[in-house]
């Protein structure tokens, strides 16, 4: 079936693979660029800091790090955003890239994922609501990668029969990094490809 004559459902079906790979290359475009982000603000990133630039990256999709340290038959929990109030002076977060581009990041990608899907596919039937419906196909890949992330960024060490975790959130990791993000803003994309 065409796509200028698909419905909706059938325009799914038929550009999700193109979806796909656009929300993979997405994450992956967001990593590097939060990397990137993370040493101009002089954040060491070496040594296993490419987990500490994913925990960056969540923080960034509003999904909190939890760190959980056990031991001596005793749990501590805490959650923080490391870009809006995670370690306040202890690191150079937003000292030479405002902050605000951080969480801006992931939306504008995503929303050019979208529309370059849409624009990738060609024309499709029903303009705007099936535009943003295969723009929203971005989700598949960034979704497919933010579970993997949530396995990758976890650090976990143990010292003198004490336990420490540190990881993000998986509840909110996966609806807002993995779904709200990617639906939102890759369908924003792809409904301005179809207007």
């Amino acid at each position: 079936m065409s796509s200028s004559h698909a419905s909706p459902a059938d325009a799914l079906r038929e550009h999700a693979p193109v979806g796909f790979i656009a929300g993979v290359a997405s994450f992956l475009a967001v990593y590097v660029l939060t990397y990137a982000y993370v040493v101009l603000d002089g954040v060491d990133a070496s040594d296993g800091g490419w987990k500490l630039v994913g925990l960056v990256l969540y923080s960034a999709h509003n999904v909190e790090t939890v760190t959980t340290a056990s031991g001596a038959g005793q749990t501590l929990s805490n959650s923080v955003n490391l870009l809006s109030n995670g370690f306040s002076g202890l690191t150079n977060f937003g000292s030479t890239v405002p902050t605000i581009v951080y969480y801006v990041t992931p939306a504008v990608v995503l929303a050019v994922a979208g529309f370059l899907v849409v624009q990738r596919v060609g024309p499709l039937s029903g303009a705007i609501s099936t535009g943003a419906a295969v723009g929203a196909t971005v989700a598949l890949g960034y979704l497919a990668l933010g579970v993997v992330g949530l396995l990758l960024f976890r650090v976990s060490r143990s010292a003198f029969g004490a336990q420490a975790t540190v990881a993000p959130d998986l509840a909110t990791g996966v609806i807002l990094l993995g779904l709200a993000y990617p639906v939102v803003f890759g369908a924003i994309g792809g409904a301005a490809a179809s207007s």
